[in-house]
């Protein structure tokens, strides 16, 4: 259902994201900078780059992956 988020660029299923959500994928899907930053970066650092051009999209992102981050987190610090 989040493919999109983990994939960063690379998959077409964004069925769970607004028309102007999707809007943003795509052009993000086609710049070239954030296509040359999905090999050097994180998923997390990769989506916080993509939230200063693209806020909807990024912020939907982050939101879903902050969980993940929260519990790695928690896990290497204990």
């Amino acid at each position: 259902m989040f493919s999109w988020v983990v994939n960063k660029v690379g998959i077409n299923e964004s069925s769970n994201i607004s028309t102007e959500e999707e809007e943003q994928l795509i052009d993000l899907r086609n710049y070239p900078f954030f296509q040359a930053l999905f090999p050097q970066n994180s998923v997390d650092e990769f989506w916080l780059s993509a939230y200063k051009s693209y806020s909807m999209i990024g912020a939907k992102s982050i939101k879903i992956i902050l969980p993940f981050v929260s519990s790695w987190l928690q896990d290497f610090l204990l």
